[in-house]
């Protein structure tokens, strides 16, 4: 008897499909769609499996961010999904750029960032939620630093009356 991980299953699987073509073809036939999530998390592995799950009918649909990678320590490449469009020529890429939840303070900050990514889609992210607060950085020297920082700054708001339910509110709206 056999254990296998999550590595080793694709591992075994890729391996199957190349050394019995007809097996392969079997399952790939039987997939007409393929759908990965947080695909910009792929190692080069992965990704075999899923072009040979849909390499009878190229119905392969992807979502990921390639400014959001951040399993590098483990093997995924951005490239796979900045360069889809080399194995699959028919891909229509749709770019998500309104962000629901944060503000264009935030969210400026954030292209000022990216922007700098090596490998990425161009894009620019923004907001309906008006401009907010602005960032604040703060540099501190560990991460007990950093909790301790918020901590305070938590505790400033609540004796300034805001209560705890409000303090995110605070930082959201832009509250003064």
């Amino acid at each position: 008897m056999y254990g296998l991980d999550f590595d080793d299953l694709i591992l075994f699987t890729t391996k199957l499909f190349r050394l019995f073509p007809n097996i392969q073809e079997k399952w790939s036939k039987k997939f007409h769609h393929v759908l990965v999530d947080e695909f910009q998390d792929i190692d080069k592995e992965q990704y075999l499996l899923i072009k040979q799950l849909s390499s009878c009918h190229d119905n392969l649909y992807v979502v990921g961010d390639p400014d959001q990678t951040i399993y590098t320590w483990r093997g995924a490449d951005v490239n796979i999904i900045v360069n889809l469009d080399k194995d699959f020529p028919d891909t229509k890429t749709i770019l998500l750029t309104e962000n629901y939840r944060s503000t264009n303070n935030i969210l400026k900050g954030a292209n000022s960032v990216i922007k700098n990514n090596k490998a990425r889609v161009d894009k620019e992210l923004f907001s309906r939620n008006g401009d907010g607060s602005k960032i604040i950085h703060k540099t501190l020297k560990s991460e007990y630093g950093e909790a301790n920082y918020v901590v305070n700054q938590i505790m400033k708001l609540h004796e300034e009356g805001y209560n705890y339910k409000e303090i995110l509110k605070h930082y959201y709206e832009g509250i003064e």
